[in-house]
């Protein structure tokens, strides 16, 4: 009986160590497993349980890495400097194979800024269809030339004006280069009338149209000899302009120079002659230079007399001192234009009696405003300054310092027994314009 006891408890000691070694009573198992980098690659360090655990493995050539003794449920990570991995850990459950595959990390390029962008020049003429370039040079933080691609401010440049005229633009930035001063893309374009190489041909030819015509100090009486063409140069050199002739008030001088009608008042005109190069090469109408031509034809003397005489007859005034210099020179300009009448005394006698009588008019209203100011000195410096108010430019902030320099000072030397129209300039200078360095001194 206590033999096969002894049998039997033998027999459950030596499951229990089977057990045990096996790991069927809870202990840990081990296993082996095989690290497999697709494509193959050397160098991948296999890390326990995170990126920074410990080492337990590099792959070799052929990408591959055995580990023994790894406990179930050790989580494995493969790390290599500028490779990302799928899955980024496995865990361990079983022998084998433990497949990751390995992707490089695309770098970025490294920006480079724009540190300068050439400015553009061209020439073109009045007209000429211009195309705006698609591109202009920049250079980067590294020296490197390249071509951008331009935005134009103004994508359709008209070429109808001469000048000098700059467009901006937009620069179109690929991946990698940067614009951190927003630096512009900018072309400067110079339209002309005629080609450079001309111009001297047609200021030449400019200045001999200016020399047969001759100069015009005087306003005309007579037509204008105004020439179709003109040559500069000699001999094989010697080059023809036709010149096109256009008047800005053809109703008054046509443009062939004639006299059509003389008004009232001289009329300035403007004689436009346009040249078009004619030999030894023809050049298009459109490269013309321009002559202009400034001519003044004169009035018809008595209707300009009478026309000024009606103007100062109808004015009604002075009603101010800012008013008295205008008509008395328009009274002056119509002395003159009687004076200029000939063969008609009759009538000049007529005009001079008229602008007599508007001088007499005029020269009332001043007196009269002198009148006022000189009677409102002996009353108050309220009437005093109403009195100044009604023609002058008073203010009432000096209302006491025109009162103290009128009856204290003296300012005016006016004699009230002899009044004249020109005492108003008196009580302008020596009131009005001095009232405020006196206000400042007191």
């Amino acid at each position: 009986m206590f033999g096969s006891f002894k049998k039997r408890f033998a027999v459950i000691a030596l499951m229990l160590v089977v057990f045990m070694l096996s790991g069927c009573l809870g202990g840990p198992k081990t296993f082996t497993v095989v690290v497999e980098i697709d494509p193959a690659l050397a160098g991948v360090e296999i890390r326990k349980d995170s990126e920074d655990g410990d080492r337990l493995a590099i792959t070799g050539e052929d990408g591959k890495a055995e580990i023994e003794n790894l406990k179930e449920g050790t989580k494995l990570f493969p790390v290599k400097d500028g490779y990302t991995f799928e899955p980024p850990f496995d865990t361990v459950t079983k022998d084998g194979a433990m497949p990751f595959t390995a992707t490089p990390i695309e770098e970025e390029p490294e920006e480079r800024e724009i540190t300068d962008v050439e400015v553009l020049k061209d020439t073109l003429l009045v007209g000429e269809l211009y195309v705006l370039p698609e591109t202009v040079t920049a250079t980067l933080s590294d020296d490197e030339e390249v071509e951008l691609e331009v935005n134009w401010d103004d994508d359709e440049f008209s070429s109808e004006e001469q000048g000098v005229f700059e467009i901006e633009g937009e620069l179109v930035l690929p991946e990698g280069i940067t614009n951190p001063d927003d630096l512009k893309a900018k072309i400067v374009l110079t339209v002309r009338f005629v080609p450079e190489e001309d111009e001297q041909l047609y200021q030449d030819a400019a200045d001999k149209v200016k020399e047969e015509v001759g100069e015009f100090d005087e306003p005309i009486t007579e037509d204008i000899d105004l020439p179709a063409q003109v040559t500069v140069g000699e001999g094989d050199d010697a080059v023809t302009f036709a010149v096109a002739w256009r008047s800005d008030k053809p109703e008054i001088l046509s443009d062939e120079g004639k006299i059509l009608k003389r008004t009232a008042e001289d009329e300035v005109v403007t004689l436009t002659g346009t040249l078009s190069k004619q030999e030894p090469a023809a050049q298009e109408a459109s490269d013309p230079r321009v002559v202009e031509l400034t001519v003044t034809v004169a009035a018809d003397p008595v209707k300009k007399a009478e026309a000024l005489v009606e103007e100062i007859e109808a004015y009604e005034g002075p009603n101010h001192f800012n008013e008295v210099e205008g008509i008395q020179q328009r009274i002056q300009d119509a002395k003159d234009a009687v004076e200029a009448i000939e063969g008609n005394p009759m009538l000049r006698y007529e005009l001079t009696m008229r602008i007599h009588g508007v001088e007499q008019a005029v020269g009332k209203i001043l007196t009269d405003h002198v009148k006022a100011v000189l009677a409102a000195i002996d009353e108050s410096d309220l009437e005093l300054f109403d009195a100044l108010n009604a023609f002058w430019d008073a203010d009432a902030e000096f209302m006491g310092t025109y009162w103290y320099m009128a009856t204290e000072m003296g300012v005016l030397d006016i004699d009230s027994d002899s009044i004249k129209p020109e005492d108003v300039e008196i009580i302008q200078e020596e009131l009005i314009e001095k009232a405020p360095q006196v206000d400042e001194e007191r």
